[in-house]
């Protein structure tokens, strides 16, 4: 009886354990959250979380503002941007050319 209980599972059982262990596992999207903050904000009422909203959304205001007005931030992306100009235009033209020689391949009724 021992060697038979394996097979008194249902199929569905089996199945559906072994779907399960292969899918990802789904990550808690707050878990980037101090748990504190989760706590605080969780034990509030709902007026204290309107005032939260409320200064979260200023906080991020301020931050994209300064953001915009940083000059060495803004230097930086421009040096960047004039970096990887030589990579862009190469794959640009790299993908030019691969269209083109499809086209061609198509126009002679090879693809």
């Amino acid at each position: 009886m021992f060697f038979l209980a394996p097979l008194l599972v249902p199929q569905k059982t089996i199945i559906k354990e072994v779907i399960m262990a292969r899918l990802p596992k789904k990550k808690d999207e707050f878990a980037d959250l101090d748990s504190d903050f989760k706590d605080a904000v969780a034990g509030e009422s709902p007026e204290d979380i309107r005032k939260r909203i409320a200064q979260v959304a200023l906080n991020e205001l301020e931050n994209q503002r300064l953001k915009k007005e940083d000059t060495d931030l803004e230097t930086k992306k421009e040096e960047f941007k004039e970096a990887g100009a030589v990579y862009r235009e190469a794959s640009k033209a790299n993908k030019l050319r691969l269209k083109f020689m499809r086209r061609v391949l198509k126009d002679k009724g090879n693809i």
